[in-house]
């Protein structure tokens, strides 16, 4: 049976498909409001909201005005293509955390030249050299050991680039190209039989191999140069960053390091390094698993550094390799920290990067506090008379964030 409310519908329908059907690409809102206008009315909308019939076809009539309004801003933006972001499904090992950099030479408007970086841990794998995101590069989807001497890391991206594979291997002093300073200022030396991830742990730059890769550009960026962690030199009386160390703070260098020409840099998970590559060298330490003994790396790790200044004297006392002289307190961000003077006296063997070493005539290992942590300084030098008043100073400077 069929009802003049029928015969209305079928051309209420037929006038909104026929609006539909030449609908601009404009204002959703706008066109929405020039349809309610050209539509014919011989009553007021309070009028027709008098009878139930009349309430039903006005909310027929907004739901297919949104249907309308929501056609007609697909259709403004259907040409566009917005990659998704694609979130990292890779655990990164500590040896690869934080930010790598490489110089790279332009190849048109898509690769400018320049310094870009990689970060294995964010959801952009790459930055431009003017800081900006490289989307369509992708982020890291997979990373593990191949061997002894390379790592297999997977890339996952959005088109027109799509996945890849890279191999990643390890950067030596003997290698073509040299990685750049490491943790005492001079090229790295690596220790005989240390894997891929374990030779970078100590300070080795790596290079990226394509294993499978289709995109030419992202192929430019990432195997084109070694990447290599950021170095500073640092100067006299400037503030400095921490870059990406776990515990973020900010240092001045004293004035009277002037003689020393120090640089600075980012050196793996927990660790931020200084040194001048012949006569002194300091790390910041946090969130390490260090020797239980670190004269003696066989007699297992702590689960992370000493909770208070005091346990890191006495873990330090523990070991027998060691002389231990009297503390001295410091006063860091508004907290009292501890410089307790090192000796080596009987330390064959030591556990990265807490070197005391026979090479070295002294270290001073700092334990400062830093409100919800401990953090590690170690200065070690052939002549601290000199180098441990530039240390000191250095460490009272330090603001955490």
């Amino acid at each position: 049976m069929t009802t003049d409310f029928d015969a209305f519908d079928r051309r209420l329908g037929d006038a909104f498909r026929a609006y539909a059907a030449d609908a601009p690409t404009v204002d959703p809102a706008a066109f929405a409001r020039s349809i309610a206008r050209e539509h014919p009315r011989r009553r007021s909308w309070a009028s027709q909201l008098r009878t139930p019939m009349a309430r039903r076809l006005v909310w027929v009539l907004i739901a297919v005005l949104l249907t309308l309004a929501a056609l007609a801003a697909i259709g403004g933006i259907g040409g566009v293509k917005v990659p998704l972001p694609v979130t990292p499904a890779v655990t990164v090992p500590d040896e690869l955390y934080g930010e790598w950099r490489a110089t790279v030479e332009a190849t048109g408007p898509e690769v400018p030249g320049g310094e870009y970086a990689l970060n294995l841990n964010e959801p952009t794998l790459l930055l431009g050299p003017r800081g900006n995101a490289v989307a369509w590069a992708g982020a890291a989807s997979a990373l593990v050991l191949a061997g002894r001497n390379s790592a297999d890391l997977g890339i996952r991206a959005p088109e027109p680039c799509g996945d890849a594979r890279y191999a990643v291997t390890a950067l030596g002093p003997d290698d073509e190209t040299s990685p750049g300073p490491s943790a005492s200022g001079g090229n790295p030396t690596p220790v005989p039989g240390l894997t891929v991830l374990e030779r970078i742990a100590v300070g080795e730059s790596f290079r990226l191999h394509p294993l499978s890769e289709s995109c030419v550009e992202r192929r430019h960026i990432l195997a084109s140069s070694p990447w290599v962690h950021q170095s500073v030199v640092l100067q006299s009386g400037e503030t400095y960053q921490s870059m990406d160390f776990t515990e973020p703070f900010s240092f001045v260098m004293p004035a009277n390091a002037s003689s020393v020409e120090i640089s600075g840099r980012f050196w793996g998970k927990g660790i931020f390094v200084l040194g001048n590559g012949w006569d002194w060298r300091g790390f910041f330490l946090d969130d390490m698993r260090l020797g239980a003994d670190i004269c003696h790396p066989e007699r297992g790790r702590l689960t992370d550094i000493p909770a208070t200044a005091d346990a890191v004297e006495a873990w330090l006392r523990s070991s027998s390799g060691l002389r231990v002289g009297d503390p001295v307190e410091l006063t860091v961000d508004g907290r009292t920290a501890l410089s307790i003077p090192i000796e080596s006296v009987d330390c064959h063997e030591w556990d990265p990067p807490l070197v005391p070493g026979e090479v070295y005539l002294g270290s001073r290992v700092y334990a400062i506090p830093t409100g919800d942590d401990m953090i590690l300084f170690t200065a070690t030098s052939f002549s601290l008379e000199e180098i441990g008043p530039i240390a000191d100073e250095l460490v009272r400077s330090m603001t955490f964030d």
